[in-house]
């Protein structure tokens, strides 16, 4: 291995470290001795990722290759903030979470609502996100609880009317997973209005539910007008 080679290890080395402490990550648990042996020191909370999506490739919660969390993607539109919650794990995170399909439905969905309220619309390929992770051999896991794990380090990215994608968003601020009991109506959540409607990936799936999701976008628009 040649100096140059060790320079640019080095320089990778910094970068993942800038972006842990960006993570508010500020200990990395060390492995137990012994081959196969169990981990140790992985903390029994939550921990949480605030950045951009580019970024989440850095993110590591703890030694184990297994953990599991949920990602919010954010998308201000002015008055209002979109939030789609979806499942990750450590090898899931490498790639697009979101699928490919599922974020170009989502960009129609909000290049639709920045026209129709006359605001730039939100980059989707690259939003800013909220994870928040556990080690399940810490303890018990459930998405649930990670979406709404997330909530604080959420609250101070979003404002205005609330567009809830999905059912991980809806439980986070709603506390129901129920879409026929969520979707509809305009909600009061922790002062706010908020709207529930389908998961983009929900829509390339099933192509019978785009007219009720498309009522959900004009139900946000009213919210927002009211």
């Amino acid at each position: 291995m040649d100096s140059s080679e060790i320079k640019d290890i080095a320089e990778g080395l910094k970068r993942r470290i800038e972006l842990l402490l960006d993570a508010g990550i500020t200990a990395v648990p060390k492995r137990a001795a012994g081959k196969g042996g169990p981990a140790q020191g992985c903390a029994p909370g939550w921990l949480f990722f605030e950045g951009r999506l580019s970024e989440v490739a850095a993110f590591s919660p703890c030694v184990h290759q297994g953990w599991k969390g949920v990602l919010f993607g954010i998308y201000p539109l002015a008055k209002a903030t979109a939030l789609w919650g979806v499942p990750v794990s450590a090898e899931s995170i490498q790639g697009n979470p979101f699928g490919t399909d599922a974020a170009a439905q989502l960009e129609k969905m909000l290049e639709w609502l920045a026209k129709e309220l006359n605001v730039a619309a939100p980059d989707v390929f690259d939003p800013p996100v909220v994870i928040g992770a556990s080690c399940p051999e810490s303890g018990a896991y459930s998405d649930a609880g990670a979406a709404t794990g997330c909530l604080k380090p959420l609250e101070p990215r979003i404002s205005g009317v609330l567009l809830l994608m999905g059912e991980l968003a809806s439980w986070a601020f709603l506390h129901s997973a129920d879409m026929s009991e969520a979707r509809g109506r305009v909600h009061k959540t922790s002062g706010r209005k908020a709207v529930a409607t389908y998961a983009p990936d929900k829509l390339v799936a099933d192509q019978n539910i785009k007219k009720a999701a498309h009522a959900d976008l004009k139900l946000l628009i009213q919210a927002i007008g009211s």
